[in-house]
């Protein structure tokens, strides 16, 4: 299992790291499912959203977009972006 932060949880909680994607979204709701391995985080700023879109290289968060979200739905141009930046991985 990778390293992480202790984050002030109890080692439980840690444990279920492994994906980290799954847990955060689970715990937290602050992190879905986008594409097939293509996660997006959600970031609460001062008065606006920060979107983060990711993905998981074996235990590694591979960081492929950011952007400040302006609408509901997240632009088609930005998953784009971290698609074709994802396959070059």
């Amino acid at each position: 299992m990778a390293e992480v932060a202790h984050t002030g949880r109890s080692q439980d909680d840690r444990r279920g790291f492994e994906n980290g994607a799954v847990w955060l979204a689970s715990r937290h709701a602050l992190v879905r499912k986008m594409a097939t391995g293509l996660w997006e985080v959600r970031i609460h700023l001062h008065r606006r959203i920060a979107r983060i879109l990711f993905s998981l290289v074996g235990h590694d968060m591979v960081l492929l977009h950011g952007f400040i979200k302006k609408s509901q739905e997240t632009p088609q141009e930005d998953i784009e972006l971290a698609k074709d930046r994802k396959s070059q991985l």
